[in-house]
């Protein structure tokens, strides 16, 4: 990172920024040319290592890319804040973000699905005994990113 400065490296304080997300885009390889979707998100730290779960349909181009290479970057952010100036060159930007790369699996075992949709849903709510039913859970595909690679920046001015 260039502005050391500004680069959060304390993984409690990423953590702090990955809850404050509320989406994470994926960037994938499609050929020769990347492919960026957005999407809902959940994480779990375990001994010093974040691991990101993303749920979706069972097909489409986003699963066929991730079956075809299972190395992804992300990138979320949040805390934004327009600084205004009297002049163009004045303006800029307060955000923090995340981002990364890492090894994609799906979960396949189906109380490991339960598990990691609950996960997703904590990032979103505070009601962490939400019933997903068996079809839904069956319909569904889950998403693990074992994050290998990871930096936070913190841009206030």
């Amino acid at each position: 990172m260039r502005r050391s400065d500004r680069e959060i490296k304390d993984l409690n304080e990423i953590i702090n920024v990955i809850q404050q997300c509320d989406t994470c885009r994926v960037g994938l390889m499609d050929g020769k040319v990347p492919y960026i979707v957005p999407l809902s998100f959940g994480f779990r730290e375990e001994n010093g290592k974040i691991a990101l779960y993303f749920h979706s349909a069972p097909e489409g181009k986003k699963i066929r890319l991730m079956e075809e290479n299972k190395v992804a970057g992300f990138e979320m952010d949040t805390a934004h804040e327009l600084i205004e100036s009297k002049t163009a060159c004045g303006y800029g930007m307060n955000y923090k973000c995340v981002l990364g790369v890492g090894t994609i699996s799906f979960i396949e075992e189906f109380d490991e699905k339960r598990a990691a949709l609950s996960i997703l849903m904590e990032q979103y709510t505070a009601n962490r005994d939400l019933p997903f039913s068996d079809n839904m859970i069956k319909a569904v595909k889950v998403i693990r990113l074992e994050v290998e690679e990871i930096s936070c920046k913190c841009c206030n001015r």
